[in-house]
């Protein structure tokens, strides 16, 4: 409640007796007026911020600091931008389009908050209409009720920053002006004039390009100069020439005052050849002129919005007028110097006769040299005062120095008429000596000669002199140790010193072929930029006629060596003072500047040292006085800052004495130091425990001892880490020495730094040193393993996981290995080196190659078991049925040629399907122990006839071979395949030859050829010297179809049976070719203690028939149990039939009689031909069992190898195959 001015709060509450019955109420009053005035305050106070927040005129931004939130807006900043107000609230600043500069990140905000305050002084911002302003941007930090608010200030400075840009701009027009009067002031050349005129216009940046052209008599330009334009102004110089002037000049022609201002270049310059450059300025065009004449136009281009500038326009007329007055000048001059050359001309005569009276003019006798006449020089010449004195008394020819002198003249001039400067020694009066040159001519009618003489006796002496000068400027130029270059007026070189060819790297021909900015030399600035033609010392000298110093380029040598040179340069003219050329002193200055360049960048390191250096640094002056010190001392020796400023070292010693161990002994070492040169190094102790490294030296400079420096290193942290790092190394060296993995680190060029013990081993390296002589990029890697996935995987990532690649060990074998690696850069981001480990996978390969090969193997396997036992019941029965017919009809019938057709190719889609089976090591054998040498032997008949005549077979049987376990007929299988192949590799003639022996395989053989173990074997050898094979083919030659034979002439088959016959004995087999040098196959088959088995032919007489016999035939196929029905009655035999085994277990318990033979399939389904028979036997003991089958699928033969005792009849097969097999099963003989 109010009461007057006071507020309070009343708080009321009962009052109760003892038997809590109301006797009344107590009430609280508690002054609240203070509060009460302070809210009103902050209510008024809330107002005036927001009428000052809404009508400020610059735009304020208010940020939650905790996630920067934009939270309010002012009305000023909505309308600057153009942005309604909700597109502002609740966003965070960084992510507003127009402010997205200020804040790009997080970090950004939040070294905003840790500053307190952000000022942006000129920052660019778009509005939401397009235009582009300039803002100040200012950002503080407030505690608002204990709570961070930001307040951003945008203040709108376009406005202002224009005003300075123009003033600034009319400040560079003003210093083009100037500097264009100086220039006028001396400069006489036309050309140059407007060439250093537009340099200086653009130069100053007072405009960014210039350009002007003088007008002839027909309209046309006769001199151009730009700047600021390059090859963007070619086209324009070639309009000009043509007299087509751009409209801008042809507007500013026809103004009275000659200047025209063009504002908008992009739509009234449209056609305009150089519009491409006048994008986003204005320009101006002023017409030369002065004293009534036009002289040409200038043309300038300049900011937009500049030219339409009434001051802009002053100045730039004034520009034009200044230009248009020089070339009026330069014209006054020229005709200045045109009059007084003609003055010169006619005055050259009279200087010519007035020159030749100075010579000596004379008439001697022609007898005796008596002097008849001569003028004053000729007497003065000899020596004598007047010419009197000299003619009729002296006589010439007794003062020849040299005897014989006038008599050699004498006889020229009687010889030819006259004589032309004859040059003699003569003696004076005084008998001085002077040399004279002479021309004359005789008159022998009158008996005189009359001539001209001259005295050369200076010339003579100079050119003496000359002689030596020249002398001694050659043994100077030789030995000078600046690189002597002379120019000719042309621009082409001389001569060249010798130091001057050690600096050009060329000999002194090459250089003096070459022009003063020939391509060749690759002229660039120090940083390879381009380096403008005009500032090369020649065209500097020959523009400013001045001496040129400390002219600083770089050139190229042809090989590719950049050189710095250091030049000065000044004129060469001839006696008359005529320009001949310029002579420049070259200095090579690489060395120096890469010298001053590390200098610059060892002063700039220091400086960075000392202010991020970790140890406190001091300098003291030998009077005590603190001269520098780093902010890490400062903060070490917890010295107040204001003591510091002190600069008093015995103030600073007083304040640290007492955090000392041993003040004392510190204090007099450090007393000890300030009196000598020495230097020391010693550790420092405190109380609280800290231990400083203290180092100290004197500081000289030019020998001369300025102070002395004290360095400090707090060690406290390293001497507790010590003992840490110790026991860590210790942990890391066990680890390295002893991993099971090889740990290396290399530098990116291949260079091994570091090797662990494993990693040397699995290399087969003797010793480290010997694996660092090892190049791991060069030399360390196979080449069928590149490089390129590592490196680029590294350097893009930083790391590599996994890669599997191989290295070449020191013995030359492949090492297949499994690498992890990290790239460790330097602090400039390069990369210093790799650390990484390798894991040795070479047995893993090995294996898995096997594996791969066991599942081809597999594949290829289940194919061919499907494959045989569908494929050869089809086969079995078109060669059945084939064979019935035949033996249906006549010999003589038209249609037998085709059965016999018929089953030819049955026959060789059979033997397809059984090459097949054997690769995949599913072909049902009957292996018995052998004599390799007698089996062998039985095949060469058959061998020589598939390998023809042109071949030689040579049979080289090893002795005493050892025995094989193998059926003959695979032997059989693997000569004819691998015969024919190597008949098909002999072109025309050549040899194969077959061999055996005994080997014994050892570990070490095992080592280098993975599919061998140790043991006994029988080699057999096949060689040929046919064409061979290279590696690539080399490589497939067991693959499955693989053939390069042409189409129809090859399987692909034949050596993939070989290799399965080969593994499904247990064996091995490799190959040995080149291109050129022929095959050899080398087959290893394990041997046996067993003595071989008798082997039987088999007899190819007519085929036996039964007597009768009962033969109970089981198939599934319905044209197979036909077939083999009709074969069975064909050779005399009883026959039962049945389709399923269920069926034929019936019948044999309803047949009386006896069953001699059971022939059955023994792949069926329900119940398999093995199952079938022992349930037949157990009826029938004495039951004769003949198994058939396309696919045994190990049902009756495990991996391929017939079971003990069981007789088998492999699908397809003739009615022939099958009476011999019936008979051998029944035993007895049997006549057709």
């Amino acid at each position: 409640m109010q009461l007057g001015e006071r507020w309070f709060e009343v708080t009321t509450d009962p009052l109760l007796d003892a038997n809590d019955n109301l006797v009344g109420a107590v009430h609280i009053a508690r002054d609240i007026t203070e509060r009460k005035r302070a809210e009103h305050a902050l209510e008024a106070s809330e107002t005036r911020y927001r009428r000052l927040f809404e009508s400020a005129k610059d735009g304020i931004i208010i940020l939650e600091a905790d996630t920067g939130e934009i939270v309010d807006v002012n009305p000023f900043l909505v309308e600057l931008l153009g942005y309604p107000r909700e597109d502002f609230i609740g966003k965070r600043l960084w992510d507003l389009g127009p402010l997205a500069d200020i804040a790009a990140s997080r970090e950004s905000f939040a070294e905003l908050l840790a500053k307190g305050y952000v000022r942006y002084e000129h920052l660019p911002l778009k509005t939401r209409d397009g235009r582009e302003i300039a803002v100040e941007f200012i950002s503080n930090v407030y505690l608002v009720d204990n709570q961070k608010v930001i307040q951003c200030n945008v203040r709108d400075i376009t406005e202002r920053r224009r005003a300075e840009a123009r003033v600034e701009h009319l400040n560079r027009v003003l210093r083009a002006i100037r500097d264009v009067n100086q220039l006028i002031t001396h400069e006489q050349d036309r050309e140059a004039l407007l060439r250093r005129a537009c340099n200086i216009l653009t130069s100053t940046r007072g405009y960014r390009s210039a350009w002007t052209a003088l007008r002839s008599e027909d309209g046309a330009a006769q001199m151009v100069a730009e700047s600021g334009l390059g090859d963007d102004f070619a086209p324009v110089r070639e309009a000009l020439a043509r007299g087509e002037w751009p409209d801008c000049c042809r507007q500013a022609q026809e103004r009275s005052d000659g200047i025209v201002s063009v504002h908008d270049t992009h739509r009234n310059c449209a056609t305009c050849r150089l519009a491409h450059t006048y994008r986003d300025t204005a320009a101006m065009a002023g017409v030369l002129r002065y004293g009534g004449r036009d002289y040409g136009t200038l043309v300038v281009a300049l900011p937009v919005g500049l030219a339409d500038d009434p001051e802009e326009q002053s100045l730039f007329r004034e520009v034009v007028g200044d230009v248009a007055y020089a070339l009026h000048a330069i014209e006054l001059e020229q005709e200045r110097k045109r009059a007084e050359e003609k003055i010169r001309e006619s005055e050259e005569t009279y200087r010519n006769l007035f020159q030749n009276a100075q010579v000596g003019l004379f008439r001697t006798r022609i007898s005796d040299g008596k002097v008849l006449e001569c003028n004053e020089q000729a007497a003065r010449m000899f020596g004598y005062d007047n010419r009197e004195e000299f003619v009729g008394h002296f006589v010439i020819s007794q003062h020849y120095v040299d005897a014989g002198t006038r008599e050699r003249m004498i006889e020229q001039i009687r010889r030819d008429g006259f004589v032309r400067n004859f040059e003699a020694r003569y003696y004076r009066k005084d008998r001085s000596i002077f040399w004279a040159r002479n021309s004359a001519r005789i008159y022998p009618d009158k008996g005189w000669i009359e001539g001209v003489t001259e005295d050369i006796t200076e010339q003579k002496r100079a050119e003496e002199a000359l002689r030596r000068e020249r002398a001694l400027l050659e043994r100077i130029t030789t030995a000078s140790p600046a690189g002597i270059v002379v120019v000719n007026r042309h621009g082409q070189i001389t001569f060249a010193n010798p130091q001057a060819e050690k600096i050009l790297g060329l000999t002194k021909e090459a250089i003096t072929q070459r022009t003063y900015n020939d391509p060749a030399w690759h002229i660039t600035d120090l940083d390879g930029g381009p380096f403008p033609d005009e500032e090369l010392p020649f065209r500097r000298l020959m523009d400013t006629r001045q001496p040129v110093t400390d002219i600083r380029h770089a050139i190229e040598w042809p090989n590719g060596r950049r050189v710095l040179l250091s030049i000065n340069g000044a004129l060469l003219l001839d006696a008359a003072g005529e320009l001949e050329g310029a002579v420049f002193a070259i200095a090579d200055m690489t060395e120096q500047l890469q010298a001053e360049a590390a200098l610059r960048e060892n002063e700039a390191k220091l400086a960075a040292i000392l202010r991020s250096t970790d140890n406190g640094i001091l300098v003291v002056s030998p009077q005590g006085k603190v001269i520098s010190f780093n902010p890490r001392f400062a903060e070490m020796w917890r010295i107040p800052h204001k003591l510091l400023q002190t600069c008093s070292d015995e103030a600073l010693l007083r304040y640290v004495m007492d955090q000392l161990e041993a003040p004392n002994e510190f204090l007099q070492k450090v007393q000890q130091l300030y009196q000598s040169d020495e230097e020391s190094f010693d550790i420092i102790r405190f109380k609280d425990g800290r231990v400083f490294e203290r180092y100290t030296n004197i500081v000289k400079r030019d020998e001369q001892r300025i102070g002395r420096l004290w360095s400090f290193r707090d060690i406290t942290a390293r001497k507790q880490a010590e003992e840490a790092l110790r026991e860590s190394e210790a942990r890391f060296r066990r680890l390295f020495e002893n991993s099971l993995v090889g740990i290396y680190r290399t530098t990116p060029d291949g260079r091994i730094l570091l090797a662990n013990p494993t990693l040397v081993k699995m290399l087969r390296y003797p010793s480290f040193e010997a694996l660092a002589q090892v190049n791991l990029e060069k030399d360390g890697l196979d080449p069928q393993y590149p490089r390129r996935l590592f490196k680029e995987a590294i350097e893009l990532e930083g790391v590599v996981r996994g890669l599997e690649s191989a290295w070449t060990c020191a013995d030359g074998t492949t090492l297949y290995v499994r690498e992890s690696a990290q790239a460790v850069r330097g602090p400039d981001g390069r990369i210093e080196y790799y650390e990484g480990v390798v894991e040795d996978i070479t047995e893993q390969r090995r294996l898995e190659e096997q594996l791969r090969q066991a599942q081809k193997l597999e594949a290829v396997g289940q194919l061919a078991g499907g494959v045989a036992h569908d494929f050869n019941n089809l086969l079995m029965a078109i060669m059945g049925y084939a064979q019935l017919c035949r033996d249906s009809i006549a010999p003589d019938h038209p249609i037998r040629g085709w059965l016999d057709e018929i089953t030819h190719e049955a026959e060789r889609s059979a033997e397809i399907t059984r090459q097949l089976l054997a690769f995949a090591r599913k072909q049902t054998i009957a292996p018995k122990v052998l004599d390799l040498n007698h089996t062998v032997g039985g095949t060469l008949k058959l061998l020589r006839r598939l390998i023809g005549e042109n071949i030689k077979l040579t049979w080289r049987p090893g002795a005493n071979l050892r025995r094989v376990r193998m059926d003959p007929a695979q032997v059989d299988q693997i000569l004819v395949n691998l015969c024919v192949n190597a008949r098909d590799a002999i072109a025309d003639v050549g040899e194969i030859v077959l061999e055996t022996g005994n080997v014994a395989i050892d570990a070490e053989f095992c080592a280098t050829h993975p599919e061998a173990i140790p043991g006994a074997y029988v080699l057999l050898a096949v060689t040929d010297n046919g064409c061979g094979m290279d590696k690539a083919t080399l490589a497939r030659i067991f693959e499955p179809f693989f053939t390069t034979k042409g189409p129809g002439k090859g399987t692909g088959l034949g050596l993939s049976t070989v290799y399965g016959i080969v593994k499904q004995n247990n064996g091995f087999i490799y190959a040995y070719s080149e291109p050129g040098r022929g095959t050899t196959f080398k087959i290893y088959l394990p041997t046996i203690t067993a003595e071989p088995e008798a082997t039987t032919a088999a007899s190819r007489a007519e085929a036996p028939k039964g007597r009768g016999e009962t033969v109970l035939l089981v198939e599934d196929e319905k044209s197979l149990r036909m077939t083999c029905s009709a074969f069975l009655d064909t050779l005399n035999y009883k026959v039962l039939v049945a389709e399923t085994p269920d069926e034929a277990l019936k019948l044999t318990d309803q047949h009386a009689g006896d069953i001699h033979v059971l022939l059955t399939d023994v792949v069926m389904a329900g119940m398999d031909g093995q199952q079938l028979a022992q349930r037949i036997m157990a009826v029938k003991p004495g039951i004769k069992v003949l198994f058939m089958s396309a696919y045994t699928s190990d049902v009756i033969a495990r991996h391929g190898v017939l079971n003990e005792g069981v007789q088998f009849l492999a699908k397809p097969f003739t009615r022939d195959a099958l009476a011999r097999k019936l008979c051998e099963i029944l035993d007895e003989p049997r006549q057709g």
